[in-house]
């Protein structure tokens, strides 16, 4: 008892709060929740102004998860950090600072509240993942952008984010990783949040990414491009994040140049246009301009998490949850664990997209193992058939005929499959696969053994005759 009594302590003077206990009731249902969606590791925190209580599931509280699209507030505090020290305004042009910038009107503004026409539609705009600044540059040299003066639009852009971050470095003269690690993190007192993929690897304490494949987590490790860290890639534990959001809800001291920052910028929000949600996009949050609530959810190809907040006022409550496998239904999630938290509704989080999928291509991968094995075997008997004295000659039976319909039908389902996963996720099939369960990449596999093999069986039936 004295050892979780020390290290408590040690838990809330890191995250700067103190220690508040959540009913065993509320408690049982965020493990019961993380728990159904599957996540090899999680952790949870409950903040609210008197203090912070984690819900910890095959983790500790100094772990390190990639926190994806969380990465952005911290990015957006760079910028007006910028701002506050008068080096650049937000509503200065882009290309003032970027002179490769395709567009001269276009402001820092609209890049931190996604008020242009970019988002993270791949076969459109530059991709998460780039390696490099001049593989952005090119890309973005084919794009045209335009500012909207209506409002917001309802889908954010990494590709905004990932433009602000090479702002920073060109702006500030330091490194991405030097500017937010020396001006931003450790000032907030916040030494467990990381820009650099690697210094965060090099801490071996980062819960490995998984991937849910054939019925269960796998791991699921892809190189995170370092120019997208401003928008995706950061690590964080739930220490960290759990200050991060008492930052933000004024219940912890940080320098004063902070604090005027956030009240001046804080959730600044513009309506968004052309939707019935009434939604809009801050410096990096994302704001229900019906109830306040501000919120933002995190997907990775190996992790997921999200932030809720009550309110934007001072106090309140909010919810931080991190986990190391990708994961659709955050929203969803999150809404949960704040229902939980801050009025003891308990839910269940409906059965997440990805599962469904796994289960269908796992399915489809057994078959296609099926139709290999079936495939050899037609390929031996076809080689002793031509042994015996058997000749290619062609003769098209009604069989024959018949299966040029499943060869028609095989290819139907090849472009469906292809097209309709790249619809389904509104990207590129390369994006779709790399935020899909490893399942759908063999299943993929699958129906292309299914398609040669009905296709080789066609053949034979209508060339491999008796003399």
């Amino acid at each position: 008892m004295g050892k979780l009594m020390a290290w408590l302590v040690m838990l809330c003077v890191a995250c700067g709060a103190t220690h508040i206990s959540l009913d065993r009731d509320t408690r049982m249902h965020i493990t019961d929740v993380m728990g159904n969606a599957r996540f090899p590791s999680s952790a949870v925190a409950v903040v609210e102004s008197e203090g912070t209580a984690f819900v910890l599931n095959n983790t500790t509280a100094d772990t390190l998860f990639q926190i994806g699209s969380l990465s952005k507030a911290f990015t957006g505090l760079g910028v007006l950090m910028l701002e506050e020290t008068g080096l650049l305004s937000v509503m200065d042009p882009v290309s003032q600072h970027l002179p490769w910038f395709p567009s001269a009107d276009m402001t820092i503004f609209s890049l931190l509240h996604h008020t242009n026409v970019m988002t993270n539609d791949e076969r459109h705009f530059p991709s998460a993942t780039l390696q490099t600044t001049d593989e952005f540059i090119q890309q973005m040299a084919n794009v045209e952008l335009t500012p909207t003066s209506r409002g917001a639009s309802l889908t954010p852009s990494n590709a905004n984010y990932i433009a602000l971050g090479i702002l920073i470095e060109e702006v500030s003269g330091q490194s991405f990783d030097e500017f937010m690690t020396q001006h931003i993190l450790h000032p907030l007192g916040l030494y467990d949040t990381f820009t650099c993929v690697g210094t965060a690897h090099a801490t071996g304490r980062v819960a490995g990414g998984h991937r849910l494949g054939f019925f269960g987590a796998r791991a699921w490790n892809p190189p995170a491009s370092p120019i997208a860290v401003p928008a995706l890639f950061m690590y964080s534990s739930i220490i960290d994040m759990a200050r991060w959001v008492g930052i933000q809800m004024g219940t912890i001291d940080i320098p004063d140049q902070f604090s005027k920052i956030l009240l001046r910028h804080r959730f600044y929000a513009i309506p968004a246009f052309d939707h019935g949600a009434p939604l809009s996009f801050g410096a990096g949050w994302r704001i229900d301009l019906d109830t306040a609530h501000i919120w933002q959810d995190a997907q990775t190809p190996g992790y997921s998490g999200g932030i809720r907040f009550l309110s934007h006022r001072f106090g309140g409550t909010a919810v931080v949850f991190l986990g190391n496998m990708a994961y659709n239904s955050t929203t969803e999630l999150g809404t949960v664990l704040m229902d939980a938290a801050h009025i003891g509704i308990f839910e269940q989080v409906g059965r997440d997209a990805l599962v469904t999928l796994d289960t269908f291509f796992t399915i489809l991968t057994a078959l296609g193992i099926l139709h290999a094995i079936s495939f050899v075997r037609l390929i031996i008997r076809t080689i002793k058939r031509l042994k015996d004295g058997e000749v290619i000659k062609p003769v098209f039976t009604s069989r024959a005929k018949l299966r040029i319909l499943d060869v028609i039908i095989n290819i139907i389902v090849l472009a469906v499959f292809y097209l309709g996963t790249a619809a389904m996720f509104e990207n590129s099939f390369a994006h779709a696969a790399a935020h899909s369960p490893l399942s759908l990449t063999t299943g993929g596999i699958a129906l292309w053994v299914m398609a040669v093999y009905t296709g080789f069986r066609f053949l034979v039936l209508a060339f491999i005759n008796p003399r």
